[in-house]
């Protein structure tokens, strides 16, 4: 579903089920999270699912940063928005965001 992240699940929850490096980097960010080279980075209060992933960060117009929900796998996902299968990009969130400046 949908939506923004559930209240009843603590912060602290999601951060351990995030890269390391995306818990961070928004940690010593400032209200609205950082934007990284046109990414905009969504804080802790602002990632939500989409289908099976957390949102992380977003392209505009092209797609979105994400990480599945359920699993092992914690690897950074780009989402596109006109429904191209989604692309792996890395483990590391900060690798994730470099490669994602090259998606077109």
């Amino acid at each position: 579903s949908t939506g923004p992240f559930p209240s009843n699940r603590k912060g602290e929850e999601l951060a351990a089920s995030l890269p390391p490096d995306y818990v961070e980097l928004v940690r010593g960010g400032g209200p609205d999270g950082p934007e990284i080279d046109g990414i905009g980075v969504l804080t802790l209060d602002q990632v939500y699912v989409a289908g099976s992933h957390w949102m992380l960060a977003e392209m505009p117009d092209i797609g979105m940063l994400g990480v599945a929900v359920d699993g092992e796998d914690r690897d950074v996902w780009f989402l596109f928005y006109d429904g191209r299968p989604p692309q792996r990009l890395s483990p590391s969130f900060r690798e994730a965001l470099t490669k994602a400046r090259s998606i077109e």
